[in-house]
Parts: C-alpha cells; sequence; structure tokens
C-alpha cells in the first residue's frame, strides 16, 4: 500500500485528509481540494503539477510543444515592444511640454513684467523725437 492508497482509506473513514506536500490531517473544504490551503502547500502543489503536465506535453507532441511556445515568446516580445514604444511616447511627451513651459514663460510671468517688456518694446518701435529746439530760446 503506497501513501496515496492510505489517505483515501482514512479520508473515506473519517472524512480527513492528509496533505501530500506537508503531511498535515485537513478536513477538505471542497471536494476538489487537494492540500491543506496553506500558502506553502498550494504553491508546491501548483508547481509540481505545472511541471508534470509540461512533461507531459512535451512527450505527447513535441512540435505542438514548441509552436505554442514560440506563440508565446512572441506574444510577450509584443507587449514588451509595446511598452518600450509606450514609453518612448512618454518621453516626447515629456519634452514637449518641457519646451511648451519654455515658450509660455511670458504667460506664467507677473503683470507687471509684462507691461514692462511692453513698454521697452513699444519705445523701441517708435522713431526718436528730437526735442533738441524745446526749452531754449534762440538769442538772434
Amino acid at each position: 500500500m503506497n501513501f496515496d492508497e492510505l489517505n483515501k482509506i482514512i479520508a473515506e473513514e473519517t472524512g480527513v485528509s492528509i496533505c501530500p506536500i506537508c503531511g498535515t490531517p485537513y478536513s477538505p473544504r471542497h471536494p476538489q481540494q487537494k492540500t491543506c490551503a496553506t500558502e506553502e502547500c498550494r504553491k508546491a502543489h501548483r508547481a509540481k503539477y505545472m511541471r508534470e503536465r509540461t512533461e507531459r506535453l512535451r512527450e505527447e507532441d513535441i512540435d505542438g510543444w514548441r509552436a505554442k511556445r514560440a506563440a508565446e515568446q512572441r506574444k510577450h516580445r509584443r507587449k514588451k515592444k509595446g511598452l518600450i514604444i509606450a514609453d518612448e511616447n512618454l518621453r516626447r511627451a515629456e519634452e514637449y511640454w518641457e519646451r511648451e513651459k519654455a515658450r509660455r514663460f511670458v504667460e506664467q510671468t507677473d503683470g507687471k513684467e509684462y507691461a514692462k517688456r511692453q513698454v521697452a518694446d513699444t519705445l523701441a518701435r517708435i522713431p526718436k523725437i528730437d526735442v533738441s529746439g524745446f526749452g531754449k530760446e534762440k538769442s538772434e
């Protein structure tokens, strides 16, 4: 008799199962429960199941397995490339907004500075007025 057969006998008679990972007795919450529901046991059982499934699928159809893995790898690479593109778009957006911030600095500053710049700009555009004849009387 092996361990699995003993577990079946104990489970049928007492309603208590034994965890195949840690050996702890537990009462299952549902009929398909395989472990005692601790995090470590569930992870170990899942890893064991996935290893056995992978080996079984490889033995059944190695070409199908390779095709499936290749498709999964392509999907992962596309996703990774998408993330790279998203990072590039984010970088370009940040550069754009930095340029806009620098360009709109005038709009963000205080109104007094704007007024001073406008006065200076207006005075620079007006031609100089000759005022040399005002204020002094000509002696003739």
